[in-house]
């Protein structure tokens, strides 16, 4: 009965223990996770997947998009795949704009880089690199209260 008993509370001990540890581990990864990375690798209401062309993005004119986006109340970043969602060209997305603004994840990006689609990852990383700094600097401009409180689900 004796050993029984200890083993029980051995085997609390280490379930206790991997809780604690898996606890231990989202917290510090939380805190060093960099800023441009969200944590959400499934698609939320205010992300969808974007189709584009590699030519549309290395020839696409990121003034005139956003100008037809804003048009259409559409206010939300670009995003590529990569280990999660990644919003390049904002470094305080999480902070700033993910609780307002949702993302629009450019199709076939990905961390793992098949020789075709190395192209489209660093096309779709500069388009949305240069379409985030126009938004953000858009956003910036606006009064406070004028900021909608959620991106359109489109």
């Amino acid at each position: 009965m004796r050993r029984l008993i200890r083993y029980a509370v051995l085997v609390a001990g280490v379930i206790f223990a991997l809780w604690a540890w898996r606890q231990m581990e989202s917290e510090l990864a939380e805190r060093e996770a960099p800023c441009n990375v969200t944590r959400r690798p499934s698609p939320t209401p205010r992300s969808q997947e974007v189709v584009m062309s590699v030519e549309d993005l290395e020839v696409g004119n990121v003034e005139v998009d956003l100008a037809r986006s804003l048009q259409n109340g559409d206010m939300r970043f670009f995003g590529v795949y990569g280990y999660s969602v990644m919003v390049p060209g904002v470094t305080n997305y999480n902070e700033a704009y993910a609780g307002t603004f949702g993302v629009k994840v450019i199709a076939g990006t990905s961390d793992f880089l098949e020789p075709g689609r190395i192209r489209l990852q660093s096309a779709a990383t500069r388009y949305a690199m240069a379409y985030n700094r126009l938004l953000a600097r858009h956003i910036a401009s606006l009064p406070r209260h004028s900021a909608p409180t959620n991106a359109p689900a489109k």
